[in-house]
């Protein structure tokens, strides 16, 4: 979340119970998403641990749509992690 210069982002939409989120697909490798609410301290990322956050090598390109409720996480921050 700290480089703006990234090329490959997600989409997140704050809604009425948390956040929207949209994860662009890469075909053959596996996308995960993690948050925190203190983005400068690297210890503080954790994995989001929703069923569409799961393990999930696709085929195609296509994005996946994730909703989290998170009424009490005003300040999440996010960021992709991708293995090769």
């Amino acid at each position: 979340p700290l480089d703006g210069d990234d090329f490959y982002t997600m989409k997140i939409r704050k809604t009425e119970t948390g956040v929207a989120l949209e994860v662009p697909g890469l075909s053959n490798r596996y996308v995960w998403i993690e948050w925190t609410e203190t983005p400068n301290d690297e210890s503080s990322w954790k994995f989001l641990n929703l069923p569409e956050n799961a393990f999930f090598m696709p085929a195609s390109p296509d994005s996946r749509f994730i909703e989290w409720e998170i009424p009490h996480h005003h300040n999440a921050f996010f960021r992709l992690k991708i293995r090769l």
